[in-house]
């Protein structure tokens, strides 16, 4: 009864080198991706203090020039974000960082405030 199987050897586990091969490649690229994000992130962090935000568009510099009283006035009038959020932290956010249709309420809204409020001169004066 002379088989040939090798003494010692196992042969559930001879995939396991090749199994462990994979599954270490694939850690290797989440790793390189998720370091690759960061450095994303961080790249864009970091152009942002550089920069000071001047090379951002004119409606990013206008949201950051509104003080935070009404960008949180605006925020509510539009109906941004969801209820787990505070108006501040809505309001906080980067123009650039708000999805597009938040955007579009948003300028809804203020086309209608220059409506209005612009041709507002008695409630305005200081009398």
């Amino acid at each position: 009864m002379a088989t040939t199987e090798q003494v010692g050897a196992d042969p559930v586990n001879d995939g396991a080198p090749a199994v462990m091969a994979d599954h270490c490649a694939h850690v290797s690229a989440f790793v390189r991706n998720e370091h690759l994000r960061r450095q994303a992130e961080l790249r864009d962090e970091f152009v942002r203090i550089a920069s000071d935000g001047r090379f951002v568009d004119a409606a990013s510099r206008e949201w950051r020039g509104i003080p935070m009283v009404w960008r949180m006035a605006l925020v509510m009038m539009a109906g941004a974000g969801d209820d787990t959020e505070s108006l501040e932290n809505l309001a906080s956010r980067e123009w650039r960082e708000m999805p597009p249709p938040e955007r579009e309420s948003l300028r809804g809204i203020v086309r209608g405030a220059k409506k209005h409020l612009g041709r507002l001169t008695a409630l305005a004066a200081r009398v």
